[in-house]
């Protein structure tokens, strides 16, 4: 089909919305072996020493795809892992070793990493955040948000910022991606007669009702249900019935079931497998919709205090307390002692000085203030206007695209 045509139906899973890079299922045994041949043999022969998974959200199953690999990396080196349990042997224990792996994965404050995954832990965002938020004047929040509102003419929450963001994606760059799902998810309402009657564009509107809701990025549903991945399910899906103008709110406790992994009562055993194989590919799609709606969207849309706004932060937590910091390192101290922890990474918008120097914006915010109206002033004829159709025209850059300027140039500055 023309390229084009992606933007609006697709019939495989992409990276994001880049049409040429098509999903590989490494959940399959002989597609793992066929694409990590060159890795393997690279740890067995001990010219790599660890691995970073980067994208790990993407993966169908990221357990079982950790323990695979560790297995595989293991039996490259001529060593037969462990099995899991408590029949296993010690002598064994001994002899195997896991290969070092961390993992690219984005949590949420209150998110934790699953305790049993064969990882040693992250690549470090969330030690960034920390590290970053340490440095923030928790004082100053109310000052600075008032300098931004009042230059800019912004209200709303990140929380809003971060929902609009989504829903932008929802009907973009990720459209055909949701259309696919919403045709499986109306396959499968289609199957039973008291769900039959949801329609395809009913189904697709709640679909993405709850997909930009979700609190983190995705959930890691496999054979059982947790109990942290149910109660971000029933959230999401609380929070799209409240804001829903679907006149049939009910299709959402159909829609929840079914991310939940649960097939009506009385299903055959091929149309469970099925509802479960939906919720397992729904895991896979809100990972992209997250990033590009709130890492690539909303963060260059609440511009209060730019240094926080980066991947795996927290815009709206202004600051941290330093027993805070000291109990997050705690945690992972006990928890996750070799994760690697950075201040900046090849995915940060912003190196680690220029978010410190930006910082000290929250310890002068009258000073800032005063900085804001005298380069408003210097800069006002150097604004543009732009012809935007039916609309007229804007002026360009905006308010708030400006004070995004000014903190940039003012953390790049170094006299």
């Amino acid at each position: 089909a023309y390229w084009r045509v992606a933007s609006d139906e697709i019939n495989y899973r992409r990276f994001f919305d880049v049409n040429e890079l098509a999903g590989l299922r490494v959940e399959d045994p002989v597609v793992f072996e066929a694409t990590h041949g060159l890795v393997l043999d690279l740890v067995a022969s001990g010219r790599v020493d660890g691995l970073r998974i980067d994208h790990s959200d993407g993966l169908f199953d990221p357990g079982a795809y950790f323990a695979r690999l560790q297995s595989a990396c293991a039996r490259r080196r001529g060593v037969e892992p462990p099995a899991a349990g408590p029949g296993r042997s010690p002598a064994a224990a001994r002899v195997w070793r896991p290969t070092y792996v961390v993992i690219e994965k984005i949590s949420a404050a209150h998110e934790r990493l699953p305790t049993h995954w064969p990882v040693h832990g992250t690549t470090g965002y969330r030690f960034a955040t920390l590290a970053v938020g340490l440095f923030v004047d928790r004082t100053a929040k109310e000052r600075i948000d008032r300098s931004w509102r009042a230059f800019t003419g912004e209200r709303g929450r990140f929380e809003e910022i971060s929902s609009v963001g989504r829903q932008l994606i929802l009907r973009s760059v990720l459209a055909s991606d949701l259309t696919m799902l919403a045709a499986e998810l109306s396959r499968i309402a289609a199957a039973d007669r008291r769900t039959r009657d949801y329609s395809l564009g009913t189904l697709r509107r709640a679909l993405a009702d709850v997909a930009a809701q979700m609190p983190v990025y995705r959930t890691y549903i496999a054979e059982r249900v947790s109990s942290s991945d149910r109660r971000y399910v029933e959230w999401a899906v609380g929070a799209a019935t409240r804001r829903s103008r679907t006149a049939d709110v009910t299709v959402f406790g159909f829609v929840r079931d079914v991310l939940l992994g649960r097939a009506p009562p009385g299903s055959s055993a091929g149309l469970r497998a099925r509802t479960l194989a939906f919720a397992r590919r729904f895991q896979q799609f809100t990972s992209p919709v997250m990033a590009k709606g709130v890492e690539d969207t909303a963060l260059y849309r609440f511009n209060r205090l730019v240094s926080l706004n980066d991947v795996g932060s927290e815009p709206d937590a202004f600051g941290l307390t330093v027993r805070a910091f000291h109990a997050a390192n705690a945690d992972r101290c006990e928890n996750w002692p070799h994760a690697l922890i950075a201040l900046s990474t090849h995915d940060s918008k912003r190196s680690a000085d220029v978010r410190a120097r930006i910082d000290v914006i929250s310890e002068l915010p009258a000073q800032w203030r005063l900085l804001l109206r005298r380069w408003r002033t210097m800069n006002r004829r150097r604004r543009v206007a732009l012809r935007t159709g039916r609309r007229g025209s804007d002026a360009a850059p905006s308010r708030n695209d400006e004070y995004l300027l000014y903190q940039v140039l003012l953390g790049s500055f170094r006299p």
